[in-house]
């Protein structure tokens, strides 16, 4: 070969008294590739930074186990850390209200060193309209963004390389466009200055149908540095053919690279109808229908609205029963309605955000701009539907009662029948019967750690029937159930039974003052 060379960062003879990653580049005629070494002071720090401490080695860093271990040890001596009740399983921490699920939103998986990064992003696809392009994930350096991201330690990048065109990312979500929706996405936007930079595109959809778009409206961004991009959408009847269309979210890059992070998406609903849609109610001659009117054009104008009301949900129409109840009505929020007769009832709020619709506007040429709500309906019934909620997931140990918390609405119109089931149903026991709302169950047979088994209840009132699930994780034991949880247990528990004791004092008299180190270099997980 023409030109071989091997570079080192930091450059060969470079000092550092604790950890050295180095990165070697063999280049071979313009063509390279790196690997990265980590070297420590000593074989004892490298055997630790490598996770292969020995559990009896529980303090000083020093690779051997000896008093200090045994002092530490004696701190918990006799302490139990298995479960003493059964818990709630833990579900992880609650989204904020309103907030939309989103898979790896702040590009934290997988996880990078300093400088590090990886083609392809898990919980995301690549997306193109015909440009070529590349994705990944990447922890910038102390040289690149200031070595800091937006949220968490990792961006997300797209690389287009051809002249035209955008490609990039997209994720599609579990949750469904709904009516009556207000939706805004935000998502951190930044510029890596070592290829060029001639814009983004961030995209909300549902299905295949754009939605709301940012095309560019930040651009030109500053070198090494993010700024945030929000995306809106308020619904309008004209989408109502795509409600129930999965959203769609997509990150895409000019010719260029673009950075990502911090994506968030939540939604709001407008109007915020009572009674729900879809809803079962009893008869009444006098019924409420409530709403939240949806922001004017200037914020503190009045809204004025139309509401419509009847059985028949079609254009107004004498031969339709669907009549104007409210005509132009400043900021009305509520009408009384006689539903005394059974049956399903639609209603419709249409607003005018731009003033008075009697008052002509000179500038709209007297047009009201009339924004029209999406259609409600209800059903009015003598025997409201039951509905059933089965509670929380737990998490307990084999013969350990959890007493289950179950709600069930119902009418009482009608008699109302509740059972529990089991799967598997081996060994699970209700007490004093599966036929109550709210029995004890206990599980005695375990065949896994833990056993997962599904209870379902349901409930019939002879007209309408509702069931819902949980679960219950069953380990064999009570210490077997703290360890699967996460529970942490005491460093001297060296057998991790749960038990600092006798067992534990064995395992540290074996390893008595052996020393455990490297004794030759290893290759990096």
């Amino acid at each position: 070969f023409d030109n071989v060379r091997l570079i080192a960062d930091p450059p060969f003879g470079a000092y550092v008294p604790d950890i050295l990653p180095i990165t070697l580049t063999l280049d071979i005629d313009g063509k390279y590739d790196t690997m990265k070494i980590d070297a420590y002071p000593d074989a004892c720090a490298a055997w630790l930074a490598a996770g292969l401490r020995e559990t009896t080695d529980l303090v000083g860093d020093d690779c051997i186990t000896n008093l200090a271990d045994l002092a530490e040890m004696s701190k918990t001596w006799t302490d139990d850390n298995a479960l003493t009740e059964p818990m709630a399983k833990e579900q992880g921490p609650p989204l904020p209200p309103g907030e939309i699920a989103i898979v790896n939103a702040e590009f934290e998986d997988p996880k990078y060193d300093d400088d590090d990064w990886g083609f392809g992003v898990p919980g995301w696809g690549a997306f193109s309209d015909g440009a070529t392009g590349t994705i990944g994930i990447w922890n910038p350096s102390s040289s690149d963004f200031g070595g800091i991201a937006p949220e968490g330690q990792n961006i997300g990048w797209t690389y287009n390389s051809t002249s035209s065109g955008f490609s990039g990312i997209a994720q599609e979500l579990a949750a469904t466009f709904a009516a009556d929706t207000k939706y805004t996405l935000t998502v951190e936007v930044g510029y890596y200055v070592l290829y060029d930079f001639e814009g983004y595109k961030v995209q909300l959809l549902a299905g295949e149908y754009l939605l709301a778009e940012d095309d560019n409206s930040l651009f030109p961004i500053t070198e090494h540095s993010f700024e945030t991009s929000t995306v809106t959408y308020t619904y309008v009847s004209n989408d109502a053919d795509k409600e129930g269309e999965p959203l769609q979210i997509r990150l895409l890059s000019k010719p260029g690279e673009a950075c990502w992070d911090d994506v968030k998406l939540s939604s709001k609903s407008t109007m915020k109808p009572s009674p729900a849609d879809g809803a079962y109610i009893p008869p009444t001659d006098e019924l409420e229908l409530g709403w939240t009117n949806i922001d004017p054009n200037y914020p503190g104008d009045p809204v004025y609205v139309d509401v419509w009301f009847g059985t028949e949900p079609n254009e107004p129409d004498p031969a339709y029963d669907f009549n104007k109840i409210v005509d132009a009505v400043e900021d009305a929020n509520s009408v009384k309605v006689d539903v005394s007769t059974l049956g399903t009832y639609y209603w419709q709020v249409k607003s005018y955000i731009y003033g008075d619709p009697n008052v002509v506007d000179y500038f709209t040429g007297g047009e009201p701009n009339l924004i029209e709500g999406p259609m409600w309906g209800f059903h009015v019934v003598t025997d409201v539907p039951v509905s059933v909620e089965a509670g929380d997931d737990w998490v307990t140990w084999s013969g350990q009662a959890v007493q289950l918390d179950a709600s069930v609405d119902d009418d009482g119109v009608s008699a109302l029948t509740i059972a529990w089931s089991a799967d598997p149903a081996d060994g699970v026991v209700f007490d004093p019967n599966e036929f109550v709302e709210d029995p004890t169950v206990t599980i005695t047979k375990v065949t896994d750690n833990p056993s997962i088994v599904t209870l379902t209840l349901s409930a019939d009132d002879g007209v309408n029937s509702d069931e819902d699930t949980m679960t219950i994780d069953v380990y064999d034991t009570a210490c077997l159930a703290a360890i699967g949880e996460g529970e942490e247990l005491d460093p001297g528990d060296i057998d991790q039974d749960c038990d600092t004791d006798l067992g534990d004092f064995a395992a540290i008299a074996e390893e008595w003052l052996v020393y455990t180190e490297l004794t030759e270099s290893v290759v990096k997980p």
